[in-house]
């Protein structure tokens, strides 16, 4: 699942949650984890905590039409000690909300890519 989309700033993080889940359906069980807003470099990767055992490395890349490419490449340790990988690949622009599965969990965040 991927959703992407404008975005204002959110009252407080229970009414982000909220929100999320309004705008897509989203049922309660299913987990969600607000990284809000991720500062990013071009080429720079960045790793990122999606709770305990489960990290994700985020490299960003500026396309030439300026649209910003996430690469998310994540790793998560299961409870027999196996690892789940997962990549995904998002275009979107620098500050737009995005929301993608990683893991069995929905991950929101807002990239922006800092000034070089």
């Amino acid at each position: 699942m991927l959703a992407c989309g404008c975005s204002q700033s959110p009252v407080g993080p229970a009414a982000s949650e909220a929100r999320i889940r309004e705008q897509l359906s989203i049922p309660a069980e299913t987990p969600i984890k607000d990284l809000g807003v991720v500062e990013l470099s071009a080429k720079v990767p960045r790793q990122v905590s999606l709770g305990p055992g489960s990290d994700c490395l985020i490299t960003p890349a500026v396309l030439a039409d300026g649209t910003l490419q996430l690469n998310l490449a994540s790793e998560t340790k299961t409870a027999d000690g196996k690892l789940l990988r997962s990549h995904s690949l998002i275009n979107l622009h620098s500050g737009q909300q995005c929301v993608v599965s990683i893991d069995g969990q929905l991950v929101v965040m807002t990239p922006k890519l800092k000034a070089e």
